[in-house]
């Protein structure tokens, strides 16, 4: 199975971080960028409605909501529970520059971080649902596939790391709860 995100990782933490830290943020950006990036997260983020207009055409076995542990626990979670390993392409999964510029600045991994409005697919028809996607103005692209082992793999460019369980990862991720 191939595994497809819809929509861009962390728009929910970029809105929390201009929300909770503004100040902190006004030191570094204009509130003009930070208040047409908070319009931005809002728009963009996608409703579980306009997933299964879509998906549901195709019958994908699996649409999951990234939620608070971001795309890295959604990740891990969806391999846990379908007894797979996973490889994916970082450099597949869309992210606002805006998020990275402001995830950057406040020191946090837009990775692990809150994502609700985008959505992993989990699909044999992964170049049905993109176009289907595009066709509705939706940024959308296949970022990896289910192995037939445990073995969980991030690939950026040429750079290959493990997935790390997220309830590890958090541990080691400072400031975490801060702006959770």
């Amino acid at each position: 199975m191939k595994i497809v995100l819809a929509g861009y990782i962390a728009l929910e933490a970029t809105h929390k971080l201009i929300f909770k830290e503004r100040p902190a943020l006004s030191c570094r950006f204009s509130n003009r960028f930070l208040n047409l990036t908070d319009e931005m997260t809002g728009r963009e983020m996608l409703s579980h409605d306009s997933i299964c207009k879509i998906t549901d055409v195709l019958s994908s076995s699996e649409v999951v909501e990234i939620s608070d542990m971001g795309i890295f626990g959604a990740l891990w979670d969806m391999a846990e529970r379908n007894g797979t390993g996973l490889v994916v392409d970082l450099t597949k999964i869309s992210i606002r520059q805006e998020t990275l510029e402001i995830c950057e600045w406040m020191n946090v991994n837009p990775y692990t971080y809150p994502s609700k409005g985008s959505w992993l697919i989990r699909t044999e028809n992964p170049y049905d649902i993109v176009n289907l996607f595009e066709k509705s103005k939706i940024v959308a692209s296949v970022i990896g596939e289910e192995t037939d082992n445990n073995d969980r793999i991030i690939i950026n460019q040429d750079e290959i790391r493990f997935l790390t369980p997220i309830d590890r990862l958090l541990k080691d991720e400072q400031g975490f709860t801060n702006y959770r």
